[in-house]
């Protein structure tokens, strides 16, 4: 006991040492156990890269044939959802007399929903094409353009009725591809380039420039995503109207709390209001009562204004067999 107590410290620091080294042993073991761990799985993904790297093959075992037919069966249901979405345009067979007429009917319908919707289009008002003008004067058409030529309107036509919708202020024109001879000199309706063909599926361009206001536009965004099609809207530009009514609101000048500007007449006197530098009328007191308050008066503070915006718009659709004829540079 003398001993111990003259070497406490060298006995506590032995069996601190004893601890630790007990301690380091565990952590040593445990991580042994993750290493082979980690071994074991690493072994298995080289032999798993090795069957798919030298053709190996899985086995038709009775559970691996049930989890093919059931790969495949999602596969379907997959295909049958995306086929409702990359549906094709609706055509029917056509000539050149009954492209012409649905040409001026579906026309003809455009303008009275643009009408009933009152929004203005193009420049020319009632008579605007909708990007149909080398069209609509026609009499002969190429028979390998008209199918392309009646996707296009019927596509255009989806898109208008969209925009109507929306209450939109004016459509002040709309571009699309070159699809016949008759496209090739008008650069006012025409887009340059063609359409994109990626993996089966084909990207047709339009581009409407359209005049509204902010949540007109929000609106038109809303009821594109609301059509039975892939519609991509791949660009928008927005810049304010140079032809659009001017911003809804009330300016400093015609405000009637603020003085008129150096040189201008005095204001005329209207309902109730006092022209500049004319003192107030005393307020009227009612007998035996107080003088009521004014109610202050109501001042507009939202400005907005009309916007100028160019959406360019990508139809999806399956690919046809033979491309119509185009001009110009791919986009």
């Amino acid at each position: 006991m003398l001993w111990l107590k003259r070497n406490l410290d060298l006995v506590i620091a032995i069996v601190v040492g004893v601890v630790l080294a007990a301690l380091g042993g565990v952590i040593v073991w445990n991580k042994m156990g993750e290493n082979r761990q980690l071994d074991e799985d690493l072994g298995a993904a080289k032999r798993r890269l090795e069957e798919l790297t030298t053709g190996g093959r899985v086995s038709a075992t009775p559970e691996n044939v049930r989890a093919a037919n059931r790969d495949l069966d999602e596969a379907r249901k997959y295909a049958e959802e995306a086929k409702q979405l990359f549906a094709p345009t609706p055509t029917t067979p056509l000539d050149k007399q009954t492209y012409l007429r649905l040409l001026q009917n579906e026309i003809a319908k455009l303008q009275r929903l643009a009408a009933a919707a009152s929004v203005e289009v193009g420049t020319t008002g009632s008579n605007y094409n909708f990007s149909f003008e080398g069209q609509i004067r026609q009499v002969n058409f190429n028979p390998n353009t008209l199918r392309p030529l009646s996707e296009q309107l019927t596509e255009i036509k989806t898109l208008c009725e969209a925009m109507f919708k929306a209450r939109i202020q004016r459509l002040v024109s709309i571009q699309r591809i070159a699809v016949s001879e008759h496209d090739s000199g008008n650069s006012t309706e025409i887009l340059p380039g063609t359409f994109e063909t990626k993996g089966g599926m084909t990207a047709w361009p339009y581009e409407f420039t359209i005049e509204c206001f902010s949540s007109s536009l929000g609106r038109v965004l809303s009821e594109l995503t609301q059509i039975p099609r892939v519609v991509i809207v791949k660009t928008i530009e927005v810049e304010p109207s140079s032809t659009g009514p001017q911003p809804r609101g009330v300016s400093a000048a015609s405000d009637p709390g603020q003085p008129p500007p150096p040189g201008a007449p005095p204001r005329p006197f209207r309902g109730g209001r006092l022209a500049p530098g004319m003192p107030p009328p005393a307020p009227v007191v009612p007998a035996g009562g107080v003088a009521a308050a004014r109610p202050p008066e109501l001042r507009s503070v939202l400005e907005e204004h009309q916007l100028h915006v160019t959406l360019l718009i990508h139809v999806v659709k399956p690919a046809v067999q033979e491309p119509p004829p185009t001009t110009g540079r791919r986009r």
